[in-house]
């Protein structure tokens, strides 16, 4: 939905683009909240000095290799080289839309837990949607932004190399 905002809001669709893909690492490494990082750093640290930091070290960097794999093969540009607009407008988007989804899950007192955010302009109501609805909407706006042929290209090149690396 925070792509979609973007677009109705103006912003390009390589920008649009780069947001519907700023979390995809999550699919390989999963979603580590804040909170979980925060305690395995400290727990880690309380191991060994240093070793919090050398977690959320290692943590950005496989974030960014895989960053840097995600957005190459969708033709897009890594975000080390985004412009500062692409950054604020993706970063910004995703604040927006964890704060007005908290305030659509749990209701208006959610909203003490963030700033005063803009609410985005959205096609719709802010709902939950199930896992299938989640990636069929994901694939057609993906598709959409950066071309089918493109993303058809990557799947079929995803689907012959697990195919190879299962002989």
């Amino acid at each position: 939905m925070g792509a979609e905002a973007l677009r109705c809001e103006r912003a390009d669709d390589v920008t649009a683009a780069l947001f519907i893909l700023h979390d995809a690492y999550e699919a390989f490494i999963g979603d580590i909240t804040m909170p979980a990082q925060d305690a395995i750093a400290l727990h880690a640290e309380r191991q060994l000095t240093g070793a919090g930091r050398a977690f959320r070290h290692g943590l950005a960097t496989l974030k960014s290799d895989w960053d840097k794999a995600i957005y190459s093969a969708a033709g897009l540009p890594t975000p080390d080289i985004w412009t500062n607009r692409q950054r604020y407008l993706v970063e910004t988007m995703d604040r927006r839309m964890t704060c007005y989804a908290a305030i659509a899950l749990f209701g208006p007192e959610a909203a003490k837990a963030f700033p005063r955010l803009k609410r985005p302009l959205t096609r719709g109501a802010i709902v939950p949607w199930g896992p299938m609805k989640a990636e069929e909407a994901f694939l057609s706006l993906l598709g959409d932004l950066i071309g089918r042929d493109r993303l058809l290209d990557q799947s079929h090149a995803a689907a012959a190399h697990a195919a190879l690396n299962s002989l």
